[in-house]
């Protein structure tokens, strides 16, 4: 029987199911499986699949705590697992961020650590021999892994830019898109701006490059598909990508003061081609006496309250167009200049009006 506990994170391949849990005992020195943490460590409980009848194969153990699902992965029965141990805001830090491999037995058979000091990890990709880590403190290290040889993983590249991306997903084996959020260095104090777009170019994995950046809005614009991915929509044969967003600007109130509020509440459409990314236009399911009583007052939360039904939390690909769903409307786009409508329907009817 498997030990007894819980899990938060879960990663299954076709083969394995993988159930991820991070401890925290400041006593501990060093993990169960004998590596040494500073009191944080993660319990993965893997299970075999067993055509449909899970069983429990082994218990593996690393440092530090895992971010989510993507700090894992399996390949060619291997396990591969992402984390960040220590203290980032310690003086002086002690974080440090690292990669651990483990064989289809459970035995640990290859590492990389010692990933930026300092600070911790944000996003994680695998794909295929490769690993992507981006981590974050004042700048935005992105870390190319090279994990062909999955006794000697080695770090091929990075790339460091300001900003960080909260997902990272694979375009194709050369390119990697990133969402997150800009930056600004004001004097060592770094304060968040607009939500990024990243277009990242890892042709060459020794000079990974950021080949395109697109910034939207001010402080306090937002993605949900950040740190929800399923809001997040990539169609690799059209190329077409979509994600939910509220966009904020810096303005000054009837009193004279400076606020922010909320400009745009909908989805960005955009088109990756080799060229790059093209935005083909914006999507809103606000209808226009909630659009107009965004003006009418400073106080942006009371806008709030009225624009979250029609708040925009998934776009999804079906039969060559583009839906965009909210708690009220499924409305129906084509794929061209503009994203013109289709149709709407608004499912809350009658009940809510």
């Amino acid at each position: 029987a498997p030990p007894p506990g819980r899990g938060y994170n879960v990663m299954m391949s076709l083969s394995n199911i993988y159930i991820a849990q991070t401890n925290w005992n400041y006593m501990t020195t060093q993990t169960p499986g004998g590596l040494p943490t500073e009191g944080v460590w993660t319990a993965v409980l893997k299970f075999a699949m067993n055509a449909g009848t899970p069983t429990f194969a082994t218990l593996l153990t690393v440092p530090g705590s895992i971010l989510n699902q993507f700090s894992m992965d399996e390949s060619s029965g291997n396990f591969r697992i992402a984390t960040t141990y220590g203290e980032m805001w310690a003086d002086p830090p002690t974080s440090t961020s690292g990669v651990y491999i483990f064989d289809p037995s459970g035995e640990r058979i290859g590492e990389v650590t010692g990933l930026a000091k300092g600070e911790r990890i944000y996003s994680v990709r695998f794909q295929g021999d490769m690993g992507y880590v981006v981590t974050f403190r004042q700048v935005d290290p992105l870390f190319v892994l090279d994990l062909s040889d999955p006794k000697k993983p080695v770090v091929k590249g990075q790339l460091k830019i300001p900003g960080f991306s909260e997902y990272l997903h694979p375009v194709n084996r050369t390119h990697l898109l990133g969402l997150g959020k800009e930056t600004v260095d004001n004097n060592g104090r770094v304060t968040t701006k607009g939500v990024k777009v990243s277009l990242f170019d890892v042709t060459d994995p020794t000079k990974p490059k950021e080949a395109q950046v697109i910034v939207i809005g001010q402080s306090g614009s937002y993605s949900i598909a950040a740190t929800e991915h399923k809001a997040f929509l990539y169609h690799p044969s059209t190329g077409l990508l979509a994600f939910p967003i509220q966009e904020w600007e810096q303005y000054e109130k009837t009193s004279g003061a400076s606020s922010d509020r909320i400009v745009f509440d909908g989805c960005l459409v955009y088109n990756i081609t080799s060229a790059g990314m093209e935005s083909l236009g914006r999507i809103s399911h606000m209808p226009p006496s909630v659009t107009a009583a965004r003006w009418a007052s400073d106080e942006w939360w009371r806008w709030d309250n009225l624009a979250s039904p029609y708040r925009i939390t998934r776009p999804i690909y079906m039969a060559g167009h583009l839906l965009t769903l909210s708690a009220r409307t499924l409305a129906v786009h084509r794929v061209a200049a503009n994203v013109p409508e289709v149709k709407s329907f608004n499912y809350s009817l009658p009940v809510c009006g």
